[in-house]
């Protein structure tokens, strides 16, 4: 759906999230989220924000909070179960009303999932830092590394998880049978074109879908493009904008995938459908059809 009626854009400006952090009076009012993580160095993204975050931020770590434990035919990083998330955001203090700003390193490729896992829960007040720390330090400078004491919450977090917003292996191969949803992957042409594959163990891409890398949806500047160049862009990949409504988005793991729902959303779309499972757990089944070149 194009969006005359659109909720507003996901992302917020380092300019504005700093005149939040000087107004909000009531420490439940706003929720700064660190999402630094790096694959292949999980520890890393938790010590670079102990070496200094933006001020008032909290730590939140994509595999030990975000995520439920690995299985043998699971993606790298499953869905988190309902105890996870409550008592997470239970010590995080967050309330229906609360504005939540996620950032990571810059792309926001890390803190995208953190974004869909709160909009998953139903909590629509949450906004990706365009540009992230980077775009924040150069912009304003300021750094904290004071621990930040969590307010406390008003009781467990009242989940309305919304269903719509993933979907299982079998919908994605019936959409791939029927041709009746456009399934797009994130993830870099190399990878999907099964050239070059660093993380995952079997190369390729799932026969049908449609390519968009996730880093395209950046300026030079490693900020979001504007959202009629955004437009433009994922026209030219899926051909018309009914087919972006429904869209099931994909990447190695879903996480980098949420990125391009962000940038959907901010283009005036519907968000679509995350594959939680993505090609990692797609790869699990032998049976599983694969497509190369």
């Amino acid at each position: 759906m194009s969006s005359a009626s659109a909720i507003r854009s996901p992302l917020i400006s380092v300019f504005a999230l700093d005149e939040l952090l000087d107004s909000s009076l009531s420490p439940n009012s706003l929720l700064v989220l660190d999402c630094r993580f790096y694959l292949g160095d999980a520890g890393r993204g938790r010590e670079e924000y102990r070496q200094g975050h933006i001020p008032r931020s909290h730590y939140i770590d994509l595999e030990q909070e975000l995520c439920d434990p690995l299985g043998p035919l699971l993606g790298r990083h499953p869905l988190p179960s309902t105890t996870l998330v409550i008592n997470l955001l239970s010590r995080l203090g967050l309330g229906r009303s609360t504005h939540v700003v996620v950032y990571d390193d810059g792309p926001g490729l890390m803190a995208a999932r953190m974004w869909w896992t709160l909009r998953w829960l139903g909590h629509k007040s949450v906004s990706l830092l365009d540009g992230g720390l980077r775009e924040w330090l150069k912009q304003t400078g300021k750094i904290s590394t004071q621990e930040v004491i969590t307010a406390d919450a008003d009781g467990p977090y009242s989940c309305h998880f919304d269903s719509d917003l993933w979907v299982d292996s079998d919908a994605v191969i019936e959409a791939m049978s029927s041709g009746s949803r456009v399934i797009i992957d994130a993830r870099n042409n190399e990878r999907f074109r099964g050239e070059h594959e660093p993380i995952d163990r079997v190369a390729g891409r799932i026969p049908g879908s449609l390519n968009r890398p996730c880093l395209d949806n950046l300026d030079q500047r490693g900020c979001f493009k504007p959202a009629d160049e955004l437009k433009s862009d994922f026209l030219t990949v899926v051909g018309s904008e009914g087919r972006l409504g429904d869209a099931i988005h994909l990447c190695g793991s879903g996480v980098t995938a949420c990125h391009n729902m962000i940038a959907l959303e901010h283009a005036g779309f519907s968000i679509g459908t995350l594959y939680v499972g993505s090609w990692s757990e797609w790869i699990t089944d032998p049976e599983r059809a694969i497509a190369t070149g």
